[in-house]
Parts: structure tokens; C-alpha cells; sequence
């Protein structure tokens, strides 16, 4: 909302929120909207507030909390100096360090090297003082991964080696080997790798460093690196990811070598899937079809073929691909290549031989066993065979659905694909002609947006009003007036934006209408009507603010301002009612993404300690952390 324009009421409504922590992380949210669209003077204004904010909450672990958010986003948006002074201030040890490493990593994203060693110092002395030695190790596996990013190889390295702590020490000096080899410095980084006394995190650490030495070119060394991991269940992982490296990097013959060594079927299969992908997107179909064929898991060597046979189509053997295609013996991969065969036959013109693939694949889908398997294969081909031009023979398709919430995703997927097409008649028909509610008016919405862009907006206005459920109706009402307002004419535009005002004032939950009224204000704004646009989001305000449990309310404001313009609408279908019913649950999980942005340097409580036992498998030993 901010970025788009609305800084004005952003400013407004984040100061209205009543928990401190919340509108602190709001403003600064604001704050960093308002410095990327230029305005420097109100973005220095909001993180002041949010600072100030902050330093109103007395609880000193909330506080360095809210604080180290607000200073990462103002870092980020480019404000050092001000992000700088701010994280002093924590007075939590815990939180101070973590603030510092984040915004010595934005000081070294912007370049300023000087700055970034100086705050990453700052925060090894912060984390020292730290006397929870749990937290203390954590805090310097944090820093010393920022003082590597810096370019201080020889501090981060020392840093890493004095944390006492030796699972914390592992993970850091693990960090800050691959930072060593992304460098450039590939002795070194072998080095420190190998000096890690614990067989898992070394092998970790030598995994990470062979993968960088094979990009850097040195793909003897990449090899014996990984080889010399002596859990065979890593080295295997180990292999793996430099077979890759190497695939990419253009030996692919050294590449299937190193695959085929794998002794485990399971991970060699892995491994020459992805070196069979490489071998046809560089165009040596022969060998990534041998290739993918050598691969004896059947899962896998399907999974290989059927990237072969889309590599294979793309290229324009049209012929060959449809063989590749056709000689899968697993029923769902074979669906897929069919399908993605299909598609691309489609786009070269060539219709009727499409239709025929698409009918075989739909007949291969048919015989998958798996219900939820089968309804996915089948929608795929539905939609090729739409986007082919045969819109009976897709909904046919999709009818041989049985379960009615998969066959309803299927005809909205379809009716987006046809109404991109520009075949608005057909697309409404097939959204009308879903028996879910939620679909259907989900499907009409992104037709009638369609519609409404190509011109013809008195059926997208139709289309909109056609939809019951006042909810649903409201929101397509407020983004066919946005998508009507693009095309330039304002007054329609202002009229179904007062019309979706009128829906959304009928709905009583504070919870669903706050979200709605600010997606109207953002239609009022597309239409030019700027005042009531200002109405309609303090009304927005004014609702969420009559939600009366305190949290519930803290929760509403980011999901609000989320709604306020209205999104682009997409051609995409939405994700299904037992995800996503209402516009309540969306806005739920706003706070935790905030919870989780910037992401926590240091945890409140101590890490789950990894078991040393020597009898565990490689894969047990990935899991215990």
C-alpha cells in the first residue's frame, strides 16, 4: 500500500495500532516504503517514531526485539547512519548483537566494507558480554558469518575457532568456509573445512567448499574433495551436488562418470537425474535419453524422462519427443510428458497432433489409481487441451474427475486459460459452470478482470454483479473497477467502486470487512475519487479498530494494509477454500511472517543438541538438528 502511493494513510493507520511492538515493526514497514519511493524526509520521520516506539516498551527482551527489527528495515532501505545509532541503544545483549550483524550485512550488501568490519566488531564485543553461553556461541556463529561477508576472512575465521561451544563452532567455522571458497581462496577454505573435528559437520563443511570449488572451475579437486568424505551416505550427497556443479559447468562426461560412481542406487539415481536434465538442456538429447534410461529406480528414470522428452520438444524434435514421451512406464510421469508435449505442439500450430497427444495423455491418466494423482494429471491436460482451442473436449476432461472440489479447481484453472485466451465467452460459461460457490466466483472474478481489460466493460460489470456471495462479490466488484479504471474510463470506474462499497458495508465481521474496505479505497484511488478513497480507508481503520480482543486487532492492521491498492489480478488460480476460505485467515498470517522478518539471529532459548552416535545413518544424522 505504502509503496504504491498511500503513504499518507499508511502513516495514519500504522499509529493506531495499540500494541507498541507491532507498531513500531508497522512504521518501519512504512518508513522503508516511503525511502524506496523517495521520500526521505517522511521515511527519517516514521523510523524515528518507530524508534521512539520501541523505546516505549519496558520489557528489555521486547524492546531490543522491536528495536533490532526497525533498525534492519531502516538499514536495509539504505539508512546506516541512523541504523547504526539506533542498535547501540538495545540494552538486551542478545538482541544488540543480532541487530549489528544485520546491519553490518546490509553495510557490506551496500558496499561500505569499512562500516560493515566496524559493526561486526561492535557485535563480537556485544555477544562476548553475552553470559547464557548458549546464546553467546549463537550470537558468534552469527557474527563471524557477517565478518566473512565483509572480507575479514582471517577475523571470521578466529572468531570461529574461539567459540567454545562445539556444535556452534562446527556451524560457524562451516559458515565461514564457504564464504572462504565463494571467495576465491579454495586452500584455505579445504583447510578450515577439514580441521572441523566432528565427522558430520565436516562433511557438511567439505560438501559446501567441493560445490564451490567445482563452480570456480577446479573440478579435480571438487571430486577428491567430495570423495574424501569417508560416511558413505554424505559423500554420496557430497557427489552428488558437484556432479551437478559440474553438469552446469560443461564437462558432462566427467559429470556422468562422477554419478555413476555413487555406489548407493538411490542417490546415484538422484545424481544422474539432474545430470540427464543438464545433458538435454545442453542439447545432447541422444546422451540425455541414454542417460535418463540407464537409471534403474523406474520412480526416477520416469522422472528423468519425462524432463527429457520436454527438453527434447522444446529443441523441435517433435517426433522424438513424443517417443520419449510414450515410453514411460509410470502412468502419472507419462500423463505429465504428454502434456508438456501437447503443449508445446500447440504453440508451434501443429492442433490436431496436439489433440491426439492430449487425448492419449488423458487416457494414461485415467489409470492412475491414486484419486488426488489422477485429478492433477487430468486438470493438466484439460488445460493443454483448452489452451489447444477445444474447450468441449477439456471440460469433457475434467467431468472424469469425481472428487467435486478437484474437478471445480480444474474447470477454474480452465476458464482462466481460455479467458487469456480472449474467449470471454467460453471462459464465463465454464467459471458458471462450477458448482462450488467459492470457485465459481473466484473463476467469474479473474474472467470479469479480463473482460474489463480487453474493454468490454459492460459485461465484466455483469459479471461481477452476477456473483452472490456478498463477500466474494464485493472483491470482484472493487477489482474490476481498478482493472476499469486502467483502461482509462473513471467514471464506471468510480460507480463499481461504489458498488463494492455498498457490498462491503453489508458484511458485519470486522474481521473480513476491514480488508475489503481498504481494497475499495485503493479502487476509489485507481478511479481518481481521492476523497472518498481517504473515507473508505479510515473507515477501514475505524473497523479494525472495533475488533476488540487486542491481539486479534494487532493481528488485522498488516493484512489491512496488504489490501489497500487492490493486487494486479492474476490469471492463476487461487489457493482452495480449506487453505485459504476467507479474507480473515489471510490476514492471520501476516504477524508471523513480521515474526520471522528480519529472520532471528538468536532465539530466545537454548538449540536442540545434535546426537553423537555413531550407529546413526547419514540421513538420521541430517534430521537431528
Amino acid at each position: 500500500m505504502a509503496a504504491a502511493g498511500g503513504l499518507d494513510w499508511a502513516d495514519t493507520t500504522v499509529r493506531g495500532i495499540t500494541d507498541p511492538g507491532w507498531r513500531a515493526a508497522a512504521l518501519a514497514w512504512v518508513a522503508r516504503a516511503a525511502a524506496a519511493a523517495g521520500d526521505l524526509d517522511r521515511a527519517g520521520q516514521l523510523a524515528a517514531d518507530a524508534e521512539t516506539t520501541a523505546r516505549s516498551i519496558t520489557n528489555p527482551y521486547r524492546q531490543g526485539q522491536a528495536l533490532a527489527r526497525v533498525a534492519a528495515a531502516v538499514a536495509a532501505a539504505g539508512g546506516l547512519d541512523w541504523a547504526d545509532t539506533t542498535v547501540r541503544g538495545i540494552t538486551d545483549p542478545g538482541w544488540r548483537a543480532a541487530a549489528l550483524a544485520w546491519v553490518a550485512r546490509a553495510a557490506a550488501a551496500a558496499g561500505d566494507l569499512e562500516r560493515a568490519l566496524q559493526l561486526a566488531a561492535d557485535a563480537e564485543t556485544t555477544a562476548r558480554n553475552i553470559t547464557d553461553l548458549d546464546r553467546q556461541a549463537e550470537a558468534l556463529t552469527q557474527v563471524a558469518a557477517a565478518v566473512a561477508r565483509a572480507g575479514d576472512l582471517d577475523r571470521a575465521e578466529t572468531m570461529a575457532r574461539s567459540i567454545g561451544e562445539p556444535d556452534e563452532q562446527a556451524e560457524a567455522l562451516t559458515q565461514v568456509a564457504a564464504a572462504v571458497a565463494q571467495a576465491g581462496d579454495l586452500d584455505r577454505a579445504e583447510t578450515m573445512a577439514r580441521s572441523i573435528t566432528d565427522r558430520y559437520e565436516q562433511a557438511e563443511a567439505l560438501t559446501q567448499v567441493a560445490a564451490a570449488v567445482a563452480q570456480a572451475g577446479d573440478l579435480d579437486r571438487a571430486e577428491t574433495m567430495a570423495r574424501s568424505i569417508t560416511d558413505l551416505d554424505q559423500q554420496a550427497e557430497a557427489l552428488t551436488q558437484v556432479a551437478a556443479a559440474v553438469a552446469r559447468a560443461g564437462d558432462l562426461d566427467r559429470a556422468e562418470t562422477m554419478a555413476r560412481s555413487i555406489t548407493d542406487l538411490d542417490q546415484q539415481a538422484e545424481a544422474l537425474t539432474q545430470v540427464a536434465a543438464a545433458v538435454a538442456r545442453a542439447g545432447d538429447l541422444d546422451r540425455a535419453e541414454t542417460m535418463a534410461r540407464s537409471i534403474t529406480d523406474l520412480d526416477q528414470q520416469a522422472e528423468a524422462l519425462t524432463q527429457v522428452a520436454a527438453a527434447v520438444a522444446r529443441a523441435g524434435d517433435l517426433d522424438r519427443a513424443e517417443t520419449v514421451a510414450r515410453s514411460i512406464g509410470d502412468p502419472d510421469e507419462q500423463a505429465e510428458a504428454l502434456t508438456q508435449v501437447a503443449a508445446v505442439m500447440a504453440r508451434v500450430g501443429d492442433l490436431d497432433r496436439a489433440m491426439q497427444l492430449a487425448a492419449d495423455a488423458e487416457t494414461t491418466a485415467r489409470s492412475i489409481t491414486h484419486p488426488y494423482q489422477q485429478a492433477e494429471a487430468l486438470a493438466q491436460v484439460a488445460a493443454a487441451v483448452a489452451a489447444a482451442g477445444d474447450l468441449d473436449r477439456a471440460v469433457t476432461t475434467i467431468h472424469g474427475i469425481t472428487n467435486p472440489y478437484h474437478q471445480a479447481q480444474a474447470l477454474a484453472r480452465v476458464a482462466a486459460v481460455v479467458a487469456a485466451a480472449g474467449n470471454f465467452d467460453q471462459a464465463e460459461a465454464t467459471a458458471l459452470s462450477i458448482r462450488s460457490p467459492y470457485q465459481q466466483v473466484q473463476a467469474l472474478a479473474r474472467v470479469a478482470a479480463a473482460v474489463a481489460a480487453a474493454g468490454d466493460l459492460d459485461r465484466a460489470e455483469t459479471m461481477a454483479c452476477s456473483i452472490v456471495d456478498e463477500h466474494l462479490q464485493a472483491e470482484a466488484l472493487a477489482r474490476v473497477a481498478a482493472a476499469t479504471a486502467a483502461t482509462g474510463d473513471r467514471d464506471r470506474a468510480g460507480r463499481l467502486a461504489a458498488a463494492a462499497e455498498t457490498t462491503a458495508r453489508n458484511i458485519t465481521d470486522p474481521c473480513q470487512q476491514a480488508p475489503l474496505l481498504a481494497l475499495v479505497a485503493g479502487a476509489m484511488a485507481a478511479a481518481d475519487n481521492l476523497e472518498r478513497a481517504r473515507m473508505l480507508a479510515a473507515a477501514a481503520e475505524t473497523t479494525a479498530r472495533n475488533i476488540t480482543d487486542p491481539y486479534e486487532q494487532a493481528e488485522s492492521w498488516p493484512g489491512l494494509l496488504q489490501r489497500w491498492p487492490p493486487p494486479v489480478i492474476s490469471t492463476e488460480p487461487r489457493p482452495p477454500p480449506a487453505v485459504l476460505p476467507t479474507l480473515a485467515s489471510r490476514r492471520r498470517r501476516w504477524p508471523a511472517l513480521l515474526q520471522r522478518w528480519p529472520p532471528p539471529a538468536i532465539s530466545t532459548g537454548p538449540r536442540r543438541r545434535r546426537v553423537t552416535s555413531t550407529t546413526r545413518t547419514g540421513e538420521q544424522r541430517r534430521w537431528s538438528r
